[in-house]
């Protein structure tokens, strides 16, 4: 990752960080991450920009479009692990399919007042990315049951 030393963070920001270098070093080239800088719009917060692999996720006919490799941005707070980041895309090819809001932010979680669990830091944040893209590969973002998320026009 690049960018990161010359950053002022927050002791959750590098955590976070340290917890992503572990999590690239770990996929074999399923995570990568390629830059790591201050937001210019969100005062604070740090994002990184990973790339995930995506080409040998299996694929249905009412799944998203993905290429062999997606770049998303990670919005990591201040106040991380209490407080969960976000994740948004460079594009807005995923806007209007389910779990997507404004464009080009995916929605992880239902709520995460009730499923984040900052014990489970950028573990659980990148696990469940990785299960977003699974999900919307297949066309199974909104399972029959699963609460409707909120819609944006």
């Amino acid at each position: 990752m690049k960018d990161s030393a010359t950053l002022e963070l927050t002791e959750g920001q590098q955590l976070a960080l340290d917890q992503l270098h572990r999590i690239v070093q770990a996929s074999h080239g399923a995570v990568a991450a390629t830059h790591v800088a201050a937001t210019a719009n969100r005062p604070g917060y740090v994002e990184a920009r990973i790339s995930v692999g995506c080409a040998n996720l299996p694929r249905t006919g009412g799944g998203l479009r993905l290429r062999s490799v997606e770049a998303v941005t990670l919005l990591i707070p201040p106040d991380f692990p209490f407080r969960a980041p976000s994740v948004r895309t460079r594009h807005t090819r995923f806007a209007g399919a389910p779990h997507v809001n404004w464009g080009r932010h995916l929605c992880l979680y239902r709520s995460t007042a009730t499923e984040w669990d900052p014990a489970d830091g950028m573990y659980g944040f990148v696990n469940r990315l990785l299960d977003w893209f699974e999900a919307a590969a297949a066309g199974e973002l909104d399972r029959p049951g699963d609460p409707l998320p909120p819609r944006t026009p």
